[in-house]
């Protein structure tokens, strides 16, 4: 029993960063949400997408020595995700390989346990949850800069907002399927016993 819930949440866990991982190299979602900003600027926003994903060095003559620094733990906390995605993944199929009879029980549990997310998180003040999570994640306050600053305009807040907003979209839609997909299937597998007990 705990077992299932084990892994029903970690698969949670890997569907929320599964979904991060994808939207933070998009550069669609980037271009789409930041279209209204006077100061979007292609090429910068691609060469950090680069720099983010260890393709391209940084172009440092844009940035404020703090900016660079905050960067570099950004990319740092970006890759640990990764990592932390790759190894929730390790350990879930892993551990399926000795409780996949439950699949259909973690299935119905994960995708429950992520809507619990979704709410929980899309009721929050994001105000307040982007100031914590800097708090949380970042060990310096090179994060706090000014207003000025490139990241600051180039970046706005509503731009973190509409990402997590699509982060939570786009595992809420995924779970609501995961959840319906159980249902169906305990719903046919109770079918198949009620016409066995008449043959």
């Amino acid at each position: 029993m705990i077992m299932k819930y084990f892994l029903s949440i970690l698969f949670s866990l890997i569907l929320i960063f599964l979904n991060f991982r994808i939207l933070v190299f998009d550069y669609s979602f980037y271009e789409k949400s930041l279209q209204s900003n006077p100061d979007f600027n292609k090429d910068i926003v691609l060469n950090l997408l680069n720099y983010l994903k260890n393709n391209e060095q940084l172009n440092r003559e844009i940035y404020s020595e703090r900016e660079i620094f905050h960067l570099r733990d950004v990319k740092s906390i970006i890759s640990k995700s990764i990592y932390l995605l790759y190894l929730f993944l390790f350990v879930f199929l892993l551990l399926l390989l000795k409780f996949y009879k439950e699949i259909p029980n973690i299935i119905l549990a994960s995708g429950l346990f992520t809507l619990l997310i979704v709410i929980i998180l899309a009721s929050l003040n994001f105000a307040d949850l982007f100031y914590n999570f800097h708090l949380i994640l970042f060990n310096n306050d090179l994060w706090l800069l000014e207003p000025g600053s490139t990241l600051i305009k180039l970046f706005p807040e509503y731009f973190f907002s509409n990402f997590l907003k699509n982060v939570l979209t786009r595992s809420g839609f995924i779970s609501i399927l995961l959840v319906l997909s159980s249902l169906i299937w305990f719903y046919r597998k109770s079918e198949n016993k009620e016409k066995n007990l008449y043959i």
